[in-house]
């Protein structure tokens, strides 16, 4: 969304319909800042919400800039209703407490806490990712990254891209992890095979694959405890058994 001109209100439904859909597709990824202001606009402000977007977000260059705003200027020098000054100021103040979630998370010690800690980083997210965190002999994360992400990411053609990530933060040990945002967190017939093959490639680098959690409606589930990769583990199993000291 760049330019935009006045709309009648069926214009401005479907153009909600539209960004609504952008968004449970791809994930506020697939959205820019204007669309991300339009969509929350278009909950709370009456009329054409499109303009205002457009202002705000020429005003203050991104959203995360607009929702950490004083919520009295923004109604009286930023034209929103008191219910977007509120909702923003919301915003704001929850991605501070998931920030603080997520740090709390040093060391990924037992399965649990991997299934805590994946659980968090993927909160929110309306479509598939995939992730990767390397961890030292210590079990303390040292990277993290996304691997892929929006509508159909899989495990079973990533392989690459983890081994890439892998070598590229020199890792001994790594955990895979990704979600299943409208199913279960059970792993498919894919998701195992997948695994295993990455396990088997992480090993012949001399790299080892710690665990694959899956979140999903419901809760998350670890491979290892499932007795699906090499080695079992039974719930409250320490990681620290794989470390090769």
């Amino acid at each position: 969304m760049r330019e935009v001109q006045v709309m009648d209100k069926e214009q401005l439904r479907q153009l909600k319909a539209e960004l609504r859909r952008k968004y449970t597709e791809k994930g506020l990824e697939g959205l820019d800042s204007q669309e991300i202001t339009a969509l929350l606009l278009s909950y709370s402000e009456k009329g054409d919400f499109t303009q205002l977007a457009q202002t705000l977000t020429q005003d203050y260059g991104s959203f995360s800039s607009l929702a950490d705003s004083d919520p009295y200027l923004l109604m009286n020098c930023g034209g929103v209703s008191e219910q977007t000054a509120v909702l923003l100021k919301a915003i704001s103040r929850l991605a501070v407490v998931r920030s603080a979630e997520v740090s709390r998370f040093r060391t990924l010690k037992t399965a649990n806490r991997a299934k805590e800690y994946f659980t968090s980083r993927f909160m929110g997210s309306t479509n598939e990712q995939l992730a990767a965190v390397t961890v030292n002999e210590k079990l303390r994360i040292t990277s993290f990254g996304i691997i892929t992400g929006g509508t159909g990411a899989r495990i079973d053609s990533s392989c690459r891209s983890i081994i890439e990530f892998a070598i590229n933060n020199n890792a001994d040990y790594i955990f895979i992890a990704h979600n299943h945002p409208n199913s279960s967190p059970a792993p498919s017939e894919s998701d195992i095979s997948s695994t295993r093959r990455i396990d088997s490639v992480l090993e012949s680098l001399d790299i080892t694959l710690i665990d694959h959690i899956i979140t999903g409606i419901g809760g998350a589930v670890s491979m290892r405890e499932l007795n699906l990769l090499s080695g079992s583990a039974s719930p409250g199993y320490s990681y620290l058994s794989l470390i090769h000291i």
